[in-house]
């Protein structure tokens, strides 16, 4: 990517961060919606401070006030903190938008020739740390909406989408029709990017996988009704340990941006209630709701390296509607080194954290459908904006 093209895209990214933030009430910026997610100022602080780091500290040796430090570094400020410590409304919008243009002047003078500027990476990782936090902004919001009194949403949604109605019985299940996915024949796959700004995604490799099968399309909200009809969530045996414990820990009865009201199940967004769509792919999974569904329907989730070879090679479709949760834990590529700083994914290569692909339709574009880019989640986190899709042996 040119430089001057990954400007362009870092400013658009910059004023949807201060776009996003603006638009809320003044309470919201400061208040923690979900034990896991920061205040929504605090984001929009924390990407003009990372900015300053970068730019000024690391590529411009400039210095930056290490009071900044303990505000925006995420592991010098604790979540339930972080809103407290943040400046007032006009202040902090005033100050972040000062900022981003004079970062953006720093880099249109900067010096091309060292190497975190070569091929433009330190502005294109910028845009893909930012354009997580606007999703992540998203999640927050969906958060604050589900909070919200029932009561609060709107009763003019259109009838015939209000409620989802099944005629199904209890015992009937998802099926694979024939056609209606890829079939990855056994063989070895290209995995992984020689242009990603993330480390994680390196070195590019080949793969030897078995066949299999995958949907074409994500699961779907009237597919996940019939596991709910059918009773899953109260018959734990039917799940794994890990997954029993979770159910016992959760009471969970549905995906978490569920909400039932007047007896028929809606859908919580960053906007506000929705009527359920059938076909819509569902979202609010867990890693276990996902792997317990898939089990289910006869199938199963897919190795990240099964799902990144299916989109390459076509034919998967509705990618970048919801995150999809993958079989496998998070780990380094053979060959990893950890770039441009050991944190961002060396710390989660700890045996907990699930891969989930595709991006969701509140990702960015430049996350939404790419073929390499690994998110990665503890497996109860259902505030994401996750689902997820099927794969089976062949």
């Amino acid at each position: 990517m040119r430089w001057e093209t990954a400007l362009i895209r870092l400013a658009e990214l910059q004023a949807r961060l201060l776009e996003l933030t603006s638009a809320q009430p003044d309470e919201w910026l400061y208040r923690q919606f979900h034990p896991d997610l920061s205040p929504l100022g605090w984001h929009l602080a924390h990407c003009v401070f990372i900015e300053a780091h970068w730019i000024k500290a690391c590529l411009l040796d400039l210095a930056v006030p290490t009071e900044l430090d303990e505000l925006y570094f995420p592991d010098r400020a604790p979540k339930a903190r972080r809103g407290a410590r943040l400046p007032l409304r006009d202040t902090l919008l005033a100050w972040s938008q000062a900022q981003q243009a004079e970062h953006r002047a720093l880099l249109a003078n900067g010096p091309l020739s060292h190497p975190l500027a070569q091929d433009a990476y330190i502005v294109r990782f910028l845009c893909e740390h930012h354009a997580q936090h606007l999703e992540t902004m998203r999640m927050a919001l969906a958060q604050a909406q589900y909070q919200k009194s029932p009561d609060n949403a709107p009763n003019d949604l259109p009838p015939a989408l209000a409620t989802v109605t099944h005629s199904a019985k209890s015992s009937q299940r998802p099926t694979w029709l024939p056609g209606s996915g890829i079939s990855l024949r056994q063989g070895h796959y290209r995995i992984g990017s020689t242009e990603s700004v993330f480390d994680n995604e390196q070195p590019q490799r080949d793969v030897r996988l078995n066949g299999c099968r995958i949907a074409r399309r994500p699961v779907t909200n009237g597919e996940y009704l019939m596991f709910i009809e059918a009773g899953m969530y109260q018959r734990p045996r039917e799940w794994s340990a890990p997954g029993r414990e979770w159910l016992a820990r959760s009471g969970a009865q549905a995906p978490g941006l569920w909400r039932r009201r007047d007896g028929a199940w809606r859908q919580i967004g960053p906007d506000g209630m929705q009527a359920l769509q059938p076909e819509a792919p569902v979202c609010g999974l867990s890693w276990f709701e996902a792997e317990t569904f898939a089990r289910w329907a006869g199938g199963r989730l897919p190795h990240e390296y099964e799902w990144e070879a299916a989109l390459r090679t076509g034919g998967m479709a509705s990618v970048g509607q919801v995150w999809e949760w993958c079989a496998n834990r998070f780990h380094p590529y053979p060959g990893f080194r950890s770039f441009p700083y050991a944190g961002y994914s060396t710390p989660w290569f700890d045996g907990r954290h699930y891969v989930l692909r595709g991006g969701s339709r509140y990702s960015e574009e430049i996350l939404r459908g790419c073929a390499s880019f690994r998110n990665f989640h503890t497996p109860e986190k259902r505030y994401l904006f996750s689902g997820c899709r099927l794969a089976y042996d062949a």
